[in-house]
């Protein structure tokens, strides 16, 4: 599946998504439908492909991030890895491996209207539930928002705000497509090999 990052947040700041993947930082995406299965290969890609297929930058290329030999069960089913061996003796599966998606969890943003503020222009509450499960604790939101990409969940929560603006919408949902053993719940559909 086809897994494309933005280079940048619409307020112009480099999201940085591609070098926080490919040191461990960003453990998942949040992807708005429900296209996503446990096991399904990923191509990761810097900008969207299709949009810009006549400007070939290098910032618009596939790319993988590193996958150790105690990960090996992340790798795509039917895969024939190619091992390098690294400096420190971890073994690195070259760039025609595929990590895959490891487990789904269902989520839901929603943004209410702050008591005695409805129709004021961004004076919103946001609710985040994952499986059903409302998350409140300011220290998971943050935790949930670092292992995104963001750098704090204010700016998670922006990056939501324009979308569910310009979808003209309270309510975003979708999955969160982890490639990593993390999930955030006991209810998530997870990659059994």
């Amino acid at each position: 599946m086809l897994l494309t990052f933005s280079r940048e947040f619409p307020w112009g700041k480099l999201t940085g998504f591609k070098q926080k993947m490919q040191t461990g930082i960003k453990k998942h995406t949040f992807r708005l439908g429900y296209r996503f299965e446990p096991g399904d290969p990923l191509h990761f890609w810097g900008g969207a492909p299709r949009a810009n297929r006549f400007q070939h930058s290098h910032a618009m290329l596939p790319f993988n991030i590193p996958i150790t030999k105690r990960e090996l069960w992340l790798l795509a089913p039917m895969q024939k890895p190619i091992f390098l061996t690294a400096g420190s003796g971890d073994i690195e599966i070259h760039d025609l491996a595929l990590p895959c998606v490891t487990a789904t969890e269902k989520f839901e943003i929603l943004f209410i209207d702050a008591p005695g503020f409805e129709g004021l222009a961004d004076n919103y509450l946001v609710s985040l539930k994952i499986e059903g499960i409302s998350i409140n604790n300011k220290l998971q939101l943050t935790q949930i928002a670092k292992n995104d990409g963001f750098d704090n969940y204010e700016e998670f929560i922006e990056y939501f705000n324009y979308r569910r603006k310009k979808d003209k919408t309270k309510l975003l949902e979708g999955q969160i497509v982890h490639w990593t053993k993390l999930t955030y719940t006991n209810f998530a559909n997870v990659y059994k090999p």
